[in-house]
């Protein structure tokens, strides 16, 4: 991460794989869903070679909360604003078509039962480029679509 300014922080990220023969799709590297591109389904993009890149700004919206309600205790609640780009796919790099979505999220950190670290997390994403992936139970189509994701974590990286 890089500071920009005060608490603004900027996130790059780089998630790459390689798989060097042909492999059952079964074994492909996905790149989308929650670890990857977040405006498309984990299985929507899949090969033997992926490259995502993600851009994210993250900053305090309140800190120094200290509330409590029973057994949980609020301490600080986070935004962030992020840009993804990125595909999976199998041979040639030509192959690749590069996907791209955009999002925020909403962090809240916490303790539950007066110990335990507990962090909450809301996002949401938006596929910006359309396609189309025909398997054996027939054509899907993604994106142009919002995807939300809700997460409880005991930490962020």
């Amino acid at each position: 991460h890089q500071k920009l300014y005060h608490d603004l922080v900027l996130n790059p990220r780089l998630i790459g794989g390689w798989i060097s023969k042909p492999v059952d799709s079964f074994f492909n590297l996905n790149a989308g869903g929650l670890p990857g591109l977040r405006g498309y389904s984990f299985y929507s993009l899949g090969g033997t070679r992926k490259l995502v890149t993600r851009l994210a700004m993250r900053f305090p919206i309140l800190t120094d909360l200290d509330r409590s309600w029973g057994p949980f205790h609020l301490d600080r609640i986070h935004g962030s604003v992020f840009a993804e780009a990125g595909d999976a796919w199998a041979g040639k790099p030509e192959s690749a078509t590069i996907k791209k979505d955009v999002g925020a999220e909403l962090r809240l950190k916490m303790f539950s039962w007066y110990g335990l670290p507990t962090d909450i997390q809301f996002a949401g994403a938006y596929g910006l480029d359309q396609f189309h992936v025909k398997d054996a139970s027939g054509i899907h189509t993604y994106g142009h679509e919002w995807r939300w994701y809700f997460t409880v974590l005991f930490g962020f990286l």
